[in-house]
């Protein structure tokens, strides 16, 4: 049987690569994009000795960039597959006032964390409606046609109304309602949605210093890449519309407005 492909948005590193691996070893094939060139080709090749059966291939490319998700489906489109798991997890991070972030940094993070998200959605999203039900006609039966997922990261920090994170958060509040609508619109068609929202993760997205990133592991307020990769894509294929990795990080929320102090003398 001919393995089914993914696409891993931000895959060079951190919880984008960590999906890739998860994805590999469940024996999706792997189509990997992010920014740099050189970061990724790494990873392709890491993953490709580590999955010697698992076909990745690897397209450098900025996806807040004009048009940008209609170029990454037109390279998918060209290597002549078809996408059954998407995952958008590339995203720019941002910490500081809204008044004196520049306007082009908040199009890139808007861009990309809305915009080129809300399109790969579509585009791919059409694409597997069209294939589920023609595996539908196939098969004769719902149970036994393809199933087609796509998962979507948010964040943690939309249950976090501090100062100072408002356009990261806002972004990623969006990514959280349009997943969960999207979930709805879709499912009946074969295609199932989930947005994650994963609390702290041990990679250098936040740009915390070492010592405290060191202190944050050992603690347990860091999760690892790959345990929150696992538990995404678990979610998504039982068909959550919404998870939190982390059973524990649920019962913080209605303490995180009260933490503006903290994060103001941690994430600066």
């Amino acid at each position: 049987m001919e393995k089914k492909w993914a696409l891993v948005t931000g895959a060079s590193r951190g919880l984008g690569y960590a999906m890739a691996d998860c994805l590999a070893s469940k024996s999706y094939n792997i189509a990997m994009i992010a920014r740099g060139e050189e970061e990724l080709l790494d990873a392709q090749e890491k993953l490709s000795r580590k999955y010697p059966e698992i076909r990745f291939i690897a397209k450098s490319m900025d996806l807040s960039g004009a048009d940008a998700a209609e170029k990454a489906y037109a390279w998918v489109k060209e290597q002549g597959i078809r996408i059954s798991f998407l995952v958008n997890n590339a995203g720019i991070y941002v910490y500081q006032p809204l008044t004196t972030t520049p306007a082009a940094l908040q199009n890139e993070i808007i861009n990309l964390d809305i915009t080129a998200l809300t399109s790969l959605c579509r585009l791919f999203g059409a694409d597997m409606i069209e294939d589920v039900e023609a595996s539908r006609k196939k098969f004769g039966s719902k149970r036994k046609a393809l199933k087609c997922y796509i998962l979507n990261v948010a964040s943690y920090s939309v249950y976090m109304p501090i100062a100072e994170l408002g356009l990261y958060a806002g972004c990623k509040a969006y990514v959280k309602t349009f997943s969960r609508c999207l979930q709805r619109e879709f499912r009946s068609k074969g295609v199932y949605v989930t947005a994650v929202a994963p609390a702290g993760i041990d990679t250098t997205l936040m740009g915390l210093r070492p010592s405290i990133q060191k202190l944050a592991v050992r603690l347990g307020f860091l999760a690892s890449p790959r345990s929150v990769a696992r538990k995404s894509i678990r979610a998504t294929l039982c068909r959550r519309p919404y998870h939190i990795p982390g059973w524990y990080n649920a019962l913080f929320i209605p303490f995180l407005s009260l933490a503006q102090p903290i994060f103001s003398k941690v994430l600066k």
